[in-house]
């Protein structure tokens, strides 16, 4: 018989497969073909968010908003007076730190040359899709490159904790021989922007994609925020070896909950187009 605790796993399992969203930000203008995308990406499985020209589309995504995926029509117009390029808005997507790794594809009507795919557009997307397009094909890559972005989450994740331990155990070494207190000061703010980053980064995506146990994964993060707010508001006494080690030990000695997080993104993975 089951036991209660292994069917509350189950449910939640299936909660998370039915609650999950992705959210795919639409640069295009409004035509018959962005009808078709609409129906395509159906409510039931993507949040889509249309913006028909770069310029709302930039200020949409300085609005901190977590994507799985970026589709932007090469021939979108923009009629806005502050208009911002297509290369531009692609290259600033990839040089931030929240967007960096979220996938793109790029569609045109237009044939372009090779040379100017691999100069200008190559660089910047993972798939460029001439139209009128395959709908198949179209979601296959839709599905492809959302479980890859989920990928290079999860990749992200384990990375900024290597970061994060690196540094934290540095600043352990400094206290061993340095009373330089500025030094320190220094160390542990560049660590304070790291962790924080790497909260909002989890906490962004968890918001996004419905996670279950976010709440409680917050509240894990907000000690951890309230142990370095502690060190900093009196770093000549607090920024010392016992204190750091106490916050290492919070912060890496127990990873269930990234643990669990991460075995939710695996599980809410695209399934393949047949």
């Amino acid at each position: 018989m089951l036991g209660v605790c292994y069917l509350e796993q189950i449910i939640n399992h299936f909660v998370y497969l039915m609650s999950a969203n992705f959210s795919i930000l639409l640069i295009e203008a409004d035509c018959v073909e962005t009808q078709v995308q609409k129906i395509m990406l159906a409510p039931e499985k993507f949040n889509l968010i249309h913006e028909t020209n770069s310029t709302d589309a930039w200020n949409f995504l300085h609005g901190k908003h977590a994507l799985d995926l970026i589709i932007f029509n090469l021939n979108t117009p923009n009629s806005s007076f502050f208009t911002i390029s297509y290369e531009k808005l692609l290259t600033a997507i990839k040089s931030q730190h929240q967007w960096r790794n979220v996938p793109i594809i790029l569609l045109s009507d237009v044939q372009i040359s090779k040379k100017e795919i691999l100069m200008k557009i190559a660089k910047h997307v993972d798939a460029f899709i001439l139209s009128p397009f395959n709908p198949k094909r179209f979601l296959k890559e839709v599905n492809e490159l959302i479980n890859k972005g989920i990928n290079k989450h999860i990749a992200e994740i384990h990375q900024q904790h290597i970061d994060l331990a690196r540094r934290i155990n540095q600043l352990i070494d400094i206290t061993e021989y340095s009373t330089d207190v500025v030094e320190k000061i220094e160390k542990l703010m560049i660590i304070k922007q790291l962790a924080f980053e790497h909260f909002d980064f989890e906490e962004s995506y968890m918001r996004n994609h419905n996670y279950a146990d976010y709440l409680v994964h917050f509240q894990n993060h907000e000690v951890m925020r309230n142990s370095i707010r502690f060190l900093l508001k009196d770093p000549k006494e607090r920024i010392n070896k016992d204190e750091l080690k106490k916050f290492y030990s919070e912060m890496f000695d127990d990873l269930k909950d990234d643990e669990q997080y991460i075995r939710f993104l695996d599980q809410i993975k695209m399934s393949e187009v047949e």
